[in-house]
Protein backbone atom coordinates (compact mmCIF):
# COMPACT_ATOMS: atom_id res chain seq x y z
CA UNK A 1 0.00 0.00 0.00
CA UNK A 2 1.54 3.04 -1.09
CA UNK A 3 1.31 6.39 1.43
CA UNK A 4 0.25 8.33 -1.81
CA UNK A 5 -3.19 5.63 -2.04
CA UNK A 6 -3.49 6.32 1.43
CA UNK A 7 -3.36 10.28 1.04
CA UNK A 8 -5.70 10.14 -2.03
CA UNK A 9 -8.03 8.24 0.50
CA UNK A 10 -7.95 10.57 3.00
CA UNK A 11 -7.92 13.62 0.47
CA UNK A 12 -11.45 11.75 -0.86
CA UNK A 13 -12.32 11.70 2.87
CA UNK A 14 -12.27 15.96 3.45
CA UNK A 15 -14.98 16.25 0.46
CA UNK A 16 -18.57 16.33 0.70
CA UNK A 17 -19.17 12.97 -1.36
CA UNK A 18 -15.95 10.54 -0.27
CA UNK A 19 -16.42 7.89 -2.91
CA UNK A 20 -14.33 6.16 -5.62
CA UNK A 21 -15.65 5.09 -8.69
CA UNK A 22 -15.14 1.46 -10.39
CA UNK A 23 -12.79 3.28 -13.08
CA UNK A 24 -10.45 5.11 -10.42
CA UNK A 25 -10.19 1.73 -8.26
CA UNK A 26 -8.94 -0.09 -11.61
CA UNK A 27 -5.93 1.93 -11.42
CA UNK A 28 -4.98 0.89 -8.28
CA UNK A 29 -2.12 -1.66 -7.69
CA UNK A 30 -3.41 -5.24 -7.27
CA UNK A 31 -4.75 -5.68 -4.12
CA UNK A 32 -4.68 -2.50 -2.71
CA UNK A 33 -8.76 -2.26 -2.55
CA UNK A 34 -9.27 -5.55 -0.57
CA UNK A 35 -6.33 -4.26 1.79
CA UNK A 36 -8.66 -0.89 2.36
CA UNK A 37 -11.60 -2.43 2.54
CA UNK A 38 -10.38 -5.13 5.04
CA UNK A 39 -9.19 -2.57 7.00
CA UNK A 40 -12.30 -0.97 7.02
CA UNK A 41 -11.44 2.30 5.57
CA UNK A 42 -13.45 1.46 2.73
CA UNK A 43 -17.18 0.36 2.53
CA UNK A 44 -19.35 -0.55 -0.58
CA UNK A 45 -21.84 1.94 -1.37
CA UNK A 46 -24.77 2.46 -3.60
CA UNK A 47 -24.51 2.17 -7.34
CA UNK A 48 -22.93 4.95 -9.47
CA UNK A 49 -25.45 7.69 -10.79
CA UNK A 50 -23.10 9.25 -13.50
CA UNK A 51 -20.87 7.47 -14.98
CA UNK A 52 -17.76 8.23 -17.55
CA UNK A 53 -18.74 7.07 -21.25
CA UNK A 54 -16.20 5.07 -22.17
CA UNK A 55 -17.44 3.99 -26.23
CA UNK A 56 -16.37 7.23 -27.64
CA UNK A 57 -13.17 9.51 -27.58
CA UNK A 58 -14.70 12.79 -25.19
CA UNK A 59 -14.83 10.71 -22.05
CA UNK A 60 -17.57 12.81 -21.00
CA UNK A 61 -19.86 11.83 -17.49
CA UNK A 62 -23.81 11.24 -17.82
CA UNK A 63 -26.30 10.06 -15.91
CA UNK A 64 -27.58 6.58 -15.52
CA UNK A 65 -31.04 5.55 -17.46
CA UNK A 66 -32.66 2.36 -16.31
CA UNK A 67 -34.53 0.42 -19.20
CA UNK A 68 -36.28 -2.66 -19.16
CA UNK A 69 -34.32 -5.25 -21.06
CA UNK A 70 -34.57 -9.39 -21.57
CA UNK A 71 -31.13 -9.37 -21.22
CA UNK A 72 -30.66 -8.92 -17.61
CA UNK A 73 -32.11 -11.26 -15.15
CA UNK A 74 -33.15 -8.10 -13.38
CA UNK A 75 -35.30 -7.40 -16.11
CA UNK A 76 -33.28 -4.00 -16.05
CA UNK A 77 -30.25 -2.65 -17.94
CA UNK A 78 -28.31 0.64 -17.15
CA UNK A 79 -27.37 2.94 -20.27
CA UNK A 80 -25.76 6.84 -20.70
CA UNK A 81 -26.73 9.14 -23.65
CA UNK A 82 -23.78 9.30 -25.86
CA UNK A 83 -23.86 12.16 -28.80
CA UNK A 84 -21.56 10.46 -30.93
CA UNK A 85 -23.00 6.29 -30.29
CA UNK A 86 -26.21 7.04 -29.06
CA UNK A 87 -27.43 4.59 -25.86
CA UNK A 88 -24.24 3.11 -24.55
CA UNK A 89 -24.47 -0.30 -21.78
CA UNK A 90 -22.95 -0.28 -18.43
CA UNK A 91 -21.98 -3.14 -17.40
CA UNK A 92 -23.05 -3.51 -13.76
CA UNK A 93 -19.47 -3.52 -12.29
CA UNK A 94 -18.77 -0.75 -13.53
CA UNK A 95 -21.92 1.17 -11.11
CA UNK A 96 -19.98 -0.28 -8.36
CA UNK A 97 -18.54 2.15 -5.97
CA UNK A 98 -16.52 3.02 -2.61
CA UNK A 99 -16.86 5.16 0.63
CA UNK A 100 -14.71 6.50 2.85
CA UNK A 101 -15.96 5.12 5.99
CA UNK A 102 -15.46 8.18 8.27
CA UNK A 103 -16.73 5.82 11.62
CA UNK A 104 -14.19 3.00 10.81
CA UNK A 105 -11.51 5.61 10.30
CA UNK A 106 -12.21 6.95 13.59
CA UNK A 107 -12.45 3.59 15.47
CA UNK A 108 -8.55 2.85 13.81
CA UNK A 109 -7.10 6.21 14.87
CA UNK A 110 -8.57 5.16 18.55
CA UNK A 111 -7.13 1.60 18.23
CA UNK A 112 -4.04 2.72 16.80
CA UNK A 113 -3.28 5.12 19.07
CA UNK A 114 -4.43 2.59 21.84
CA UNK A 115 -6.92 5.47 23.61
CA UNK A 116 -8.71 4.80 26.82
CA UNK A 117 -12.73 4.79 25.96
CA UNK A 118 -14.91 4.45 23.49
CA UNK A 119 -15.31 6.64 20.61
CA UNK A 120 -18.36 8.61 20.21
CA UNK A 121 -19.89 10.73 17.18
CA UNK A 122 -19.88 14.32 18.61
CA UNK A 123 -21.10 15.88 15.13
CA UNK A 124 -22.55 12.80 12.55
CA UNK A 125 -20.07 12.73 10.07
CA UNK A 126 -17.92 15.49 10.85
CA UNK A 127 -16.40 15.40 14.58
CA UNK A 128 -15.85 12.04 16.53
CA UNK A 129 -14.34 11.76 20.31
CA UNK A 130 -11.71 8.95 19.98
CA UNK A 131 -10.47 8.87 23.88
CA UNK A 132 -7.67 10.03 25.93
CA UNK A 133 -4.27 8.44 26.99
CA UNK A 134 -0.95 9.99 28.24
CA UNK A 135 1.46 12.23 25.86
CA UNK A 136 4.22 14.52 26.92
CA UNK A 137 3.68 14.43 30.67
CA UNK A 138 -0.18 14.64 30.79
CA UNK A 139 -3.51 13.28 30.21
CA UNK A 140 -5.00 14.66 26.83
CA UNK A 141 -7.87 13.82 25.36
CA UNK A 142 -8.00 13.61 21.27
CA UNK A 143 -10.36 14.29 18.11
CA UNK A 144 -11.03 13.64 14.88
CA UNK A 145 -12.62 16.30 12.30
CA UNK A 146 -13.53 16.46 9.39
CA UNK A 147 -13.33 19.69 7.75
CA UNK A 148 -15.90 21.16 4.71
CA UNK A 149 -17.34 24.46 3.85
CA UNK A 150 -20.05 24.03 7.01
CA UNK A 151 -19.84 26.03 10.14
CA UNK A 152 -16.12 24.89 11.07
CA UNK A 153 -16.69 27.48 14.33
CA UNK A 154 -19.40 25.22 15.70
CA UNK A 155 -17.56 21.92 15.04
CA UNK A 156 -14.83 23.91 17.58
CA UNK A 157 -16.84 24.45 20.01
CA UNK A 158 -18.66 21.08 20.02
CA UNK A 159 -15.10 19.51 20.56
CA UNK A 160 -13.94 21.94 23.20
CA UNK A 161 -17.62 21.20 25.35
CA UNK A 162 -16.50 17.92 25.15
CA UNK A 163 -12.90 18.44 26.14
CA UNK A 164 -12.39 16.90 29.81
CA UNK A 165 -8.77 17.07 30.45
CA UNK A 166 -7.12 20.35 30.20
CA UNK A 167 -5.14 19.90 26.67
CA UNK A 168 -6.69 18.47 23.64
CA UNK A 169 -5.66 16.95 20.18
CA UNK A 170 -7.65 17.82 17.49
CA UNK A 171 -6.37 15.41 13.92
CA UNK A 172 -8.58 17.02 11.20
CA UNK A 173 -8.86 16.21 7.40
CA UNK A 174 -9.33 19.84 5.60
CA UNK A 175 -7.90 23.12 5.85
CA UNK A 176 -9.57 24.93 8.84
CA UNK A 177 -9.60 27.95 7.04
CA UNK A 178 -13.13 29.05 8.95
CA UNK A 179 -11.80 28.57 12.42
CA UNK A 180 -9.18 31.45 12.20
CA UNK A 181 -9.11 33.69 14.82
CA UNK A 182 -11.44 31.24 16.81
CA UNK A 183 -9.70 30.28 20.05
CA UNK A 184 -8.20 27.23 20.07
CA UNK A 185 -5.63 27.28 22.56
CA UNK A 186 -6.75 24.60 24.73
CA UNK A 187 -6.21 22.10 20.93
CA UNK A 188 -2.96 21.33 19.41
CA UNK A 189 -3.98 20.23 15.87
CA UNK A 190 -2.39 17.78 13.05
CA UNK A 191 -3.62 16.82 9.82
CA UNK A 192 -4.50 13.31 9.57
CA UNK A 193 -2.38 13.23 6.03
CA UNK A 194 0.74 14.15 8.25
CA UNK A 195 0.57 11.83 11.19
CA UNK A 196 -0.54 8.54 9.54
CA UNK A 197 0.16 5.27 7.29
CA UNK A 198 -1.16 2.51 6.31
CA UNK A 199 0.96 -0.90 6.81
CA UNK A 200 -0.01 -4.63 6.97
CA UNK A 201 -1.16 -4.81 10.28
CA UNK A 202 -3.87 -1.77 9.73
CA UNK A 203 -3.99 2.19 9.99
CA UNK A 204 -0.87 3.68 12.34
CA UNK A 205 -0.17 6.58 13.85
CA UNK A 206 3.59 8.57 14.60
CA UNK A 207 2.99 9.13 18.13
CA UNK A 208 6.19 10.67 18.48
CA UNK A 209 6.28 13.25 15.95
CA UNK A 210 2.69 13.81 17.98
CA UNK A 211 4.46 13.64 21.40
CA UNK A 212 7.34 16.01 20.16
CA UNK A 213 4.94 18.45 18.98
CA UNK A 214 3.13 18.87 22.53
CA UNK A 215 3.63 21.55 24.90
CA UNK A 216 5.43 19.81 28.08
CA UNK A 217 5.23 20.75 31.35
CA UNK A 218 8.48 22.20 32.79
CA UNK A 219 9.61 19.73 35.38
CA UNK A 220 8.81 16.51 34.77
CA UNK A 221 11.12 15.31 32.10
CA UNK A 222 11.13 11.54 33.32
CA UNK A 223 7.49 11.52 32.78
CA UNK A 224 6.92 12.99 29.76
CA UNK A 225 7.93 9.84 28.19
CA UNK A 226 5.19 7.60 29.77
CA UNK A 227 2.28 7.16 27.52
CA UNK A 228 -0.74 5.82 29.45
CA UNK A 229 -2.36 2.18 29.02
CA UNK A 230 -5.74 2.08 27.20
CA UNK A 231 -7.26 -0.28 30.24
CA UNK A 232 -11.44 -0.89 29.43
CA UNK A 233 -13.95 1.93 30.30
CA UNK A 234 -14.76 2.06 34.59
CA UNK A 235 -11.58 -0.10 35.03
CA UNK A 236 -10.11 0.57 38.56
CA UNK A 237 -6.98 -0.26 40.34
CA UNK A 238 -9.12 -3.51 42.13
CA UNK A 239 -9.38 -4.37 38.38
CA UNK A 240 -5.28 -4.00 37.72
CA UNK A 241 -3.27 -7.23 38.05
CA UNK A 242 0.66 -6.29 37.42
CA UNK A 243 3.15 -9.15 37.02
CA UNK A 244 6.77 -8.62 37.09
CA UNK A 245 9.39 -10.00 34.99
CA UNK A 246 13.14 -9.69 34.11
CA UNK A 247 12.54 -6.63 31.94
CA UNK A 248 8.89 -5.86 31.31
CA UNK A 249 5.66 -5.68 32.51
CA UNK A 250 2.36 -7.94 32.15
CA UNK A 251 -0.46 -5.45 32.85
CA UNK A 252 -4.10 -6.93 33.08
CA UNK A 253 -7.65 -6.06 33.31
CA UNK A 254 -10.57 -8.13 32.52
CA UNK A 255 -9.62 -9.28 29.11
CA UNK A 256 -7.41 -6.72 28.47
CA UNK A 257 -3.59 -7.78 28.42
CA UNK A 258 -0.55 -6.03 27.44
CA UNK A 259 3.33 -6.36 28.13
CA UNK A 260 4.95 -3.32 28.74
CA UNK A 261 8.97 -2.98 28.58
CA UNK A 262 10.58 -1.33 31.61
CA UNK A 263 11.36 1.80 29.07
CA UNK A 264 7.46 1.86 27.73
CA UNK A 265 6.29 2.06 31.22
CA UNK A 266 9.14 4.58 32.14
CA UNK A 267 10.73 2.11 34.83
CA UNK A 268 13.93 2.18 32.67
CA UNK A 269 17.30 3.73 33.58
CA UNK A 270 18.55 4.91 29.99
CA UNK A 271 22.34 5.57 30.93
CA UNK A 272 22.12 1.44 31.79
CA UNK A 273 19.66 -0.16 29.45
CA UNK A 274 16.37 -0.98 29.29
CA UNK A 275 16.65 -3.98 31.55
CA UNK A 276 18.17 -1.75 34.34
CA UNK A 277 16.06 -0.69 37.14
CA UNK A 278 15.57 2.45 39.04
CA UNK A 279 14.59 2.97 42.80
CA UNK A 280 10.58 2.97 41.99
CA UNK A 281 10.90 0.08 40.43
CA UNK A 282 13.15 -1.90 42.82
CA UNK A 283 9.80 -0.27 45.58
CA UNK A 284 7.23 -2.42 43.15
CA UNK A 285 9.24 -5.37 43.19
CA UNK A 286 9.32 -5.29 46.99
CA UNK A 287 5.69 -4.83 46.98
CA UNK A 288 5.46 -7.70 44.24
CA UNK A 289 7.59 -10.26 46.53
CA UNK A 290 5.31 -9.16 50.22
CA UNK A 291 2.18 -9.55 47.73
CA UNK A 292 1.53 -5.53 48.00
CA UNK A 293 2.18 -4.51 51.55
CA UNK A 294 5.06 -3.40 53.16
CA UNK A 295 5.25 -2.84 56.84
CA UNK A 296 7.42 0.21 57.72
CA UNK A 297 8.25 -1.35 61.14
CA UNK A 298 9.58 -4.72 59.21
CA UNK A 299 11.97 -2.44 57.32
CA UNK A 300 16.02 -2.28 58.52
CA UNK A 301 17.82 1.17 58.37
CA UNK A 302 16.18 3.02 60.80
CA UNK A 303 14.04 6.33 60.49
CA UNK A 304 16.37 7.10 57.11
CA UNK A 305 15.56 3.92 55.11
CA UNK A 306 11.80 4.60 56.15
CA UNK A 307 11.93 7.84 55.14
CA UNK A 308 13.49 6.85 51.65
CA UNK A 309 10.81 4.76 50.93
CA UNK A 310 8.69 7.12 51.59
CA UNK A 311 9.67 9.24 49.02
CA UNK A 312 9.90 6.65 46.12
CA UNK A 313 6.88 5.22 47.40
CA UNK A 314 5.41 8.84 46.33
CA UNK A 315 7.48 8.66 42.85
CA UNK A 316 6.07 5.10 42.53
CA UNK A 317 2.77 6.44 43.12
CA UNK A 318 3.07 8.98 40.25
CA UNK A 319 4.73 6.67 37.90
CA UNK A 320 1.37 4.67 38.25
CA UNK A 321 -0.79 7.34 37.92
CA UNK A 322 0.98 8.39 34.84
CA UNK A 323 1.06 5.08 32.94
CA UNK A 324 -3.10 4.35 33.95
CA UNK A 325 -5.64 6.72 33.70
CA UNK A 326 -7.28 5.92 36.81
CA UNK A 327 -8.19 8.53 39.26
CA UNK A 328 -7.42 6.90 42.62
CA UNK A 329 -4.79 6.44 44.25
CA UNK A 330 -2.57 3.20 43.43
CA UNK A 331 -0.97 2.96 46.97
CA UNK A 332 -2.71 3.80 50.44
CA UNK A 333 -1.21 4.26 53.84
CA UNK A 334 -3.08 3.06 56.74
CA UNK A 335 -1.24 5.41 59.74
CA UNK A 336 -2.07 3.33 62.09
CA UNK A 337 -0.46 0.04 61.06
CA UNK A 338 2.08 1.91 59.73
CA UNK A 339 1.64 -0.05 56.26
CA UNK A 340 1.96 0.84 52.33
CA UNK A 341 -0.74 -1.59 50.34
CA UNK A 342 -1.08 -1.65 47.06
CA UNK A 343 -5.05 -0.86 45.69
CA UNK A 344 -4.13 -3.41 42.62
CA UNK A 345 -2.33 -6.71 42.67
CA UNK A 346 1.02 -7.19 41.87
CA UNK A 347 2.97 -10.27 41.86
CA UNK A 348 6.46 -11.43 40.43
CA UNK A 349 5.93 -13.80 37.65
CA UNK A 350 8.00 -16.42 39.16
CA UNK A 351 5.98 -16.04 42.10
CA UNK A 352 3.34 -19.35 41.86
CA UNK A 353 1.81 -18.86 45.68
CA UNK A 354 -1.21 -18.47 46.81
CA UNK A 355 -2.57 -14.25 45.43
CA UNK A 356 -3.45 -12.82 48.77
CA UNK A 357 -5.01 -9.56 48.79
CA UNK A 358 -3.28 -6.51 49.83
CA UNK A 359 -3.30 -6.23 53.58
CA UNK A 360 -4.49 -9.65 54.54
CA UNK A 361 -3.28 -11.58 57.34
CA UNK A 362 -3.96 -14.98 58.98
CA UNK A 363 -7.38 -14.03 60.36
CA UNK A 364 -8.78 -13.53 57.07
CA UNK A 365 -7.92 -17.49 56.37
CA UNK A 366 -9.70 -20.32 55.98
CA UNK A 367 -8.35 -23.61 54.87
CA UNK A 368 -10.36 -26.87 54.80
CA UNK A 369 -9.43 -30.04 53.48
CA UNK A 370 -11.99 -31.41 50.88
CA UNK A 371 -11.57 -34.75 49.15
CA UNK A 372 -9.60 -36.39 47.04
CA UNK A 373 -6.31 -34.50 48.00
CA UNK A 374 -7.18 -31.41 47.76
CA UNK A 375 -7.29 -28.19 49.76
CA UNK A 376 -9.55 -25.27 49.63
CA UNK A 377 -8.57 -22.13 51.08
CA UNK A 378 -10.18 -18.98 50.77
CA UNK A 379 -9.42 -15.08 52.35
CA UNK A 380 -11.32 -12.46 53.28
CA UNK A 381 -10.85 -9.37 50.48
CA UNK A 382 -12.79 -6.06 49.90
CA UNK A 383 -15.12 -6.36 47.05
CA UNK A 384 -15.85 -2.79 45.44
CA UNK A 385 -19.39 -2.65 43.90
CA UNK A 386 -21.55 0.29 42.60
CA UNK A 387 -24.77 1.43 44.87
CA UNK A 388 -26.99 4.69 45.12
CA UNK A 389 -26.58 7.29 47.62
CA UNK A 390 -30.38 8.87 48.79
CA UNK A 391 -30.33 12.51 49.17
CA UNK A 392 -32.55 14.70 50.24
CA UNK A 393 -35.13 15.53 47.23
CA UNK A 394 -33.59 13.06 45.65
CA UNK A 395 -35.69 10.09 44.55
CA UNK A 396 -33.78 7.92 43.18
CA UNK A 397 -30.46 9.19 45.03
CA UNK A 398 -26.84 9.37 43.05
CA UNK A 399 -24.61 6.84 42.36
CA UNK A 400 -21.82 5.85 44.62
CA UNK A 401 -19.10 3.41 44.92
CA UNK A 402 -18.83 1.04 48.24
CA UNK A 403 -16.99 -1.50 49.70
CA UNK A 404 -17.76 -5.01 51.09
CA UNK A 405 -16.35 -7.94 52.86
CA UNK A 406 -15.69 -11.29 50.67
CA UNK A 407 -14.21 -14.16 50.71
CA UNK A 408 -12.58 -15.76 47.73
CA UNK A 409 -11.91 -19.42 47.03
CA UNK A 410 -9.51 -21.42 45.45
CA UNK A 411 -8.58 -25.14 45.18
CA UNK A 412 -5.71 -26.70 45.47
CA UNK A 413 -4.16 -30.48 44.71
CA UNK A 414 -1.81 -31.45 47.80
CA UNK A 415 0.41 -33.32 44.99
CA UNK A 416 0.57 -29.68 43.38
CA UNK A 417 1.91 -27.84 45.92
CA UNK A 418 4.32 -30.11 47.00
CA UNK A 419 2.65 -31.49 49.92
CA UNK A 420 2.43 -35.10 48.61
CA UNK A 421 4.21 -37.06 46.36
CA UNK A 422 2.86 -38.58 42.88
CA UNK A 423 1.11 -41.16 44.74
CA UNK A 424 -0.88 -39.03 47.24
CA UNK A 425 1.39 -39.92 49.96
CA UNK A 426 1.79 -36.43 52.15
CA UNK A 427 5.10 -35.17 52.94
CA UNK A 428 6.00 -34.76 56.98
CA UNK A 429 4.39 -30.92 56.26
CA UNK A 430 2.05 -32.01 54.77
CA UNK A 431 0.79 -34.52 57.28
CA UNK A 432 1.18 -31.55 59.96
CA UNK A 433 -0.82 -29.30 58.04
CA UNK A 434 -3.47 -32.66 57.40
CA UNK A 435 -3.11 -32.85 61.63
CA UNK A 436 -4.13 -29.04 61.92
CA UNK A 437 -7.05 -28.81 59.63
CA UNK A 438 -8.90 -32.17 61.15
CA UNK A 439 -7.79 -30.97 64.60
CA UNK A 440 -9.44 -27.32 63.77
CA UNK A 441 -6.25 -25.27 64.14
CA UNK A 442 -4.09 -27.61 66.92
CA UNK A 443 -1.27 -29.93 66.55
CA UNK A 444 -0.29 -31.73 69.63
CA UNK A 445 3.27 -32.43 68.90
CA UNK A 446 6.83 -30.84 70.23
CA UNK A 447 7.96 -27.25 70.01
CA UNK A 448 11.02 -28.31 68.22
CA UNK A 449 8.92 -30.78 65.54
CA UNK A 450 10.47 -29.87 61.98
CA UNK A 451 7.51 -30.64 60.09
CA UNK A 452 5.42 -27.94 61.82
CA UNK A 453 8.37 -25.58 62.00
CA UNK A 454 9.18 -26.13 58.08
CA UNK A 455 5.09 -26.17 57.41
CA UNK A 456 5.24 -22.81 59.07
CA UNK A 457 7.68 -21.53 56.54
CA UNK A 458 6.28 -23.12 53.87
CA UNK A 459 2.87 -21.08 54.46
CA UNK A 460 5.30 -18.08 55.08
CA UNK A 461 6.59 -18.36 51.39
CA UNK A 462 3.07 -19.27 49.71
CA UNK A 463 0.97 -16.88 51.11
CA UNK A 464 3.62 -13.37 51.43
CA UNK A 465 2.46 -13.11 54.74
CA UNK A 466 5.58 -12.63 57.00
CA UNK A 467 3.59 -13.37 60.92
CA UNK A 468 3.61 -16.89 61.86
CA UNK A 469 0.55 -19.12 61.05
CA UNK A 470 1.40 -21.41 63.72
CA UNK A 471 2.97 -20.50 67.18
CA UNK A 472 3.08 -23.14 69.74
CA UNK A 473 1.75 -22.37 73.23
CA UNK A 474 3.38 -22.82 76.30
CA UNK A 475 0.44 -22.93 78.16
CA UNK A 476 -1.99 -25.77 76.49
CA UNK A 477 1.52 -27.81 75.44
CA UNK A 478 0.13 -27.44 71.94
CA UNK A 479 0.70 -25.70 68.23
CA UNK A 480 -2.17 -23.18 67.71
CA UNK A 481 -2.82 -22.09 63.80
CA UNK A 482 -3.77 -18.51 63.35
CA UNK A 483 -6.15 -19.34 59.99
CA UNK A 484 -9.67 -21.17 60.75
CA UNK A 485 -9.41 -24.58 59.99
CA UNK A 486 -12.05 -27.26 58.92
CA UNK A 487 -11.77 -30.63 58.35
CA UNK A 488 -12.72 -33.37 55.12
CA UNK A 489 -15.52 -31.52 53.42
CA UNK A 490 -17.38 -34.20 50.93
CA UNK A 491 -18.56 -31.97 47.97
Amino acid sequence: MSLDLLRQVLLRAECGDPSFCFDEVQTWALGDLERLAHVGLLREGERARFVACDACEEWHSEEVIWRPSVRDVSGMRAYIPCPTEGGVHVPDERLRQWTVDLGALARQLAGAMELAGAVESVLVGRLWKLGRRRLAGRFRDLFLAVSSSRNEVGMAEAATRQLNATHGILIYLGKLQRVEGWSLRHFTLFDAKAVTALTAGGLSVDLDYIEDALPRDGGSEKLTGIRSVALPDGATWADLSIELADTSLLVTAGAYEKELSFEESGFADGRQGESASDLPLQILRLFASRRGCIVLANLPGGESGKSRLQKQVSILRSRLGSLFAIAESPIVRDKKSGEYRCAFNVRLRADEGFPTPAGASWLDFRIKELAGGRLAVGVKSKEVFRSRQMQPGEGCGIPVTAEREARIWREYSVIVLGLANDSGIPTPEGRALLECLRSEGRIQRSPEDMAVLKLGRWLRRWTGIEDDPINYSESKGVWLAHFECGGVDKK
